[in-house]
């Protein structure tokens, strides 16, 4: 999902390959999710994510970025080994 051009505006690589950006969090669960997963729940999908190190990124002060937008880094190393700048 995350390589597929179809999807660049919705979400999306970060530059650091640690994390990942979900533009548009509605448009995610409505059209991304379907086709990967077994039902349109983001929330679900987000829990998913974090037994697998992924965990949404704080802006400073501890708030999480303004819906619908998300950013998820993963805890560990790179995930991704070809960077798209």
């Amino acid at each position: 999902m995350l390589e597929t051009a179809e999807f660049a505006s919705i979400v999306s690589w970060a530059p650091d390959g640690r994390s990942f950006v979900i533009h548009d969090a509605h448009a995610f669960a409505r059209q991304v999710l379907p086709g990967v997963y077994k039902h349109k729940n983001y929330v679900s999908f987000v829990r998913q994510l974090n037994k697998y190190g992924f965990h949404k990124v704080r802006q400073p002060g501890g708030s999480a970025l303004p819906p619908p937008v998300a950013k998820l880094i993963h805890a560990g190393p790179p995930v991704r080994g070809v960077h798209r700048s």
